[in-house]
Order: structure tokens, then C-alpha cells, then sequence
């Protein structure tokens, strides 16, 4: 089941700032800060961009009740917003021109509770700039789980909702993957393609019907049946070596229901609720 969600600006902030990441790497922390926070998103992000706000979104039990600073000499927090549920808050901070990569010391304080610290961090911005899709490009649409099966070995993951691939079925998973695409290069440089387009590789953890890809549930993660973030940015930089341009493919107002945002909404508002909602039959040809 898919929901479409309308989030309030901020709140779109998180997300929409941050999909363009080709890798993820939890953020450094002690034993302590793990214990508090559970998750930040974006995961990590970058110096030297050209809008200098994020906004920070720390998940942990009751974290909502904890004070944040930032011990950093330039870079500061602009606003810091509590959303009803206890266990978020919203840290929205402004980096400065001269940060450096590295890590951001953020402090949670809260009475009669030792400080905790926990470190984001922030690389160094890749000098290579994205180039267009173009009149000259062939572009070669490629639907991962339906295209090649290079790993068999990530068929069946068992903490995944939907366990197994069943190339029988027509709305099951069959298997396929971003190393069955690597191991197809030289096919697609052949056909003269210009920019190859995948379905969204992003993890889909629902219990069945996700094989398409439109159903997140980690906006940062590629689906492990499909490969890791490493697998997925090294397949852009073999692509990029034959001249083919990739298409990141990613509905920013979709997601499944086994989201975590989704399981544990911040708040209410972050989710548009349709009083009356009709789903299209999706009859293409009728359409």
C-alpha cells in the first residue's frame, strides 16, 4: 500500500535537500548517543553548498524533551522545532563559508542526565558537475528487478518483509539487480545509449507489490535486494567511463507504509488526509 504524503515546508526540507545521495554512512556517536539518538536525517551531508541551511531531523526516544547546541566556532542552529511526537525534533542549522569536513559536535542536555554528543558529519563536495539530458541522448529506461539477476545471493534476505523472489509471479520479485546491470555495460554502450534511466533502487521494505520501486521505506538506503549504496555509486562511475549519463529516478510524495516517518509520524500535519479518495484503476490504455 502506498501513501502520498504532502509534508509542511520544513519538514520537506529532510528529504527533498538530500536524495541526490549516491552512498550513506551513519553518523560517528558513542555508546550513549546511540542509546539516544537512533537515526538523523540526512544521514550526513556536505561543506561548501550553495544554500548554507539544513535542517536536521534527530529521532530517538524522547528526545523531544532534550536541550540541543552545537559546539562548533562558526556554524550555528537557526531554529530548533518539537513536533508532537516526543521522540523527534527538528534541528535547523546554518553552516558556515569556512567549515571544514569533518564532524559536527551536537549536544543534548537534559536535567539531572549527563550531556550527550553526538557527531555529524560533513564531507568534502566531489568537483565532478552533473551534466544534462540532451536532443542527442538515447536514454535506456531499465527496471532493475525485472532486468538481470548478477547476485544471487541477495534473492532472499530474511529480515525483509517480502522474503523471496518468484519470477513466476506477476507482481513478485524476480530478482534482479544493480551488478546484473554492471554485468550489461558493454550491451547498453552498444545500443549507442546515452543516459540510462532505473526505476528508483531505493529500499522498498513493504510485505509484497514493491518490486517496482515507488514504495520507500529509507529514503537514504538502496534496497538490499537490489545491492548497497556502494554497489549503486559504483555503477554510476562505470557507466560515466563509457559516456552514459544515469537518471536518478525518485517520487519525493510516495512512500510505503512500513516507512518508519510513516509508522511513527512526527505529527499529524505530515501527512495530506484525502476525506474522500477515489484510487485511479490504473488501465492505462482507458486513461
Amino acid at each position: 500500500m502506498i501513501f502520498s504524503l504532502f509534508f509542511f515546508k520544513r519538514a520537506a526540507n529532510i528529504i527533498m535537500l538530500a536524495l541526490a545521495l549516491t552512498s550513506c554512512a551513519a553518523a560517528n556517536g558513542s555508546k550513549k548517543t546511540q542509546a539516544l539518538v537512533q537515526r538523523a536525517d540526512p544521514p550526513f551531508w556536505w561543506v561548501g553548498m550553495q544554500n548554507s541551511n539544513l535542517e536536521l531531523l534527530f529521532n530517538g526516544k524522547n528526545i523531544g524533551s532534550f536541550e540541543v547546541s552545537l559546539q562548533a566556532t562558526d556554524t550555528k542552529i537557526l531554529t530548533i522545532t518539537r513536533p508532537a511526537n516526543p521522540d523527534f525534533i527538528l534541528v535547523e542549522i546554518e553552516i558556515s563559508a569556512g567549515q571544514k569536513a569533518g564532524t559536527l559536535p551536537f549536544v543534548f542536555t537534559a536535567p539531572k542526565q549527563k550531556p550527550i554528543t553526538y557527531n555529524y558529519e560533513l564531507k568534502n563536495r566531489e568537483q565532478a558537475q552533473a551534466k544534462g539530458i540532451d536532443p542527442s541522448d538515447l536514454i535506456y529506461l531499465v527496471f532493475p528487478d525485472r532486468f538481470s539477476n548478477g547476485d544471487v545471493t541477495n534473492d532472499a534476505i530474511a529480515t525483509m518483509n517480502e522474503k523471496t523472489a518468484d519470477r513466476k509471479g506477476l507482481k513478485t520479485r524476480h530478482g534482479g539487480d544493480i551488478q546484473g546491470i554492471i554485468n550489461h555495460i558493454d550491451y547498453f554502450e552498444e545500443l549507442g545509449t546515452g543516459a540510462l534511466w532505473l526505476n528508483p533502487v531505493l529500499e522498498n521494505n513493504q510485505p509484497l507489490e514493491s518490486y517496482h520501486g515507488y514504495a520507500f521505506t529509507d529514503h537514504y538506503k538502496v534496497d538490499p535486494r537490489l545491492g548497497t549504496n556502494e554497489l549503486y555509486k559504483s555503477l554510476c562511475q562505470k557507466l560515466h567511463k563509457k559516456k552514459i549519463k544515469v537518471v536518478w529516478d525518485v517520487v519525493y510524495n510516495h512512500w510505503g507504509n512500513e516507512h518508519y516517518l510513516y509508522k511513527q509520524l512526527p505529527d499529524s500535519n505530515w501527512v495530506h488526509w484525502f476525506p474522500q479518495f477515489t484510487r485511479t484503476s490504473y488501465r492505462a490504455e482507458t486513461l
